[in-house]
This record gives C-alpha cells, structure tokens and sequence, in this order.
C-alpha cells in the first residue's frame, strides 16, 4: 500500500491562509484593510484548490502509468 502525503505547497497555502484568517478577524468590517484581507483570502482558497487539484491529477497519472489495473471498493 503507497501511502502519499498532501504536497509542501499545498500545506504552506492552508497556513498562510490560517495566519491571513486570524488578520482579518482583527480588521473593521467595511473598511479598506478588512477588503484587501478577504481578497487575500479568496486568492489564497484559490490557490489551495488549483494545488490540491494539480496533486490529485499526478496521483491519479502516477496509477495509470505503474499499474495495469485499479480496483476500488466503496466501503458502504
């Protein structure tokens, strides 16, 4: 059994994000500072997404190109 670990960029994305999070929270809602933090935010759930996308996509070619076939099982 391969275990694989979740990608470096992926785990410095989610604490960026946190550190982000917890600014935010200490900013006035409605104001230029507050504004620019959420648009941090949302850039940095973007980034999350692509990067944990882009790792499920190597995963998934790794198996296609090391194994001739693959079997899942659905555990309910």
């Amino acid at each position: 059994m391969i275990t694989i670990p979740n990608p470096t960029p992926f785990r410095a994305a989610i604490a960026e994000r946190r550190r982000v999070g917890r600014t935010l929270s200490r900013r006035i809602p409605g104001s230029r500072g507050h504004r620019e933090g959420q648009a941090k935010l949302v850039k940095l759930d973007r980034k999350a997404v692509y990067v944990r996308r882009e790792s499920i996509h190597q995963l998934t070619r790794y198996l296609v190109d090391n194994y001739s076939e693959v079997k899942i099982e659905d555990l309910n």
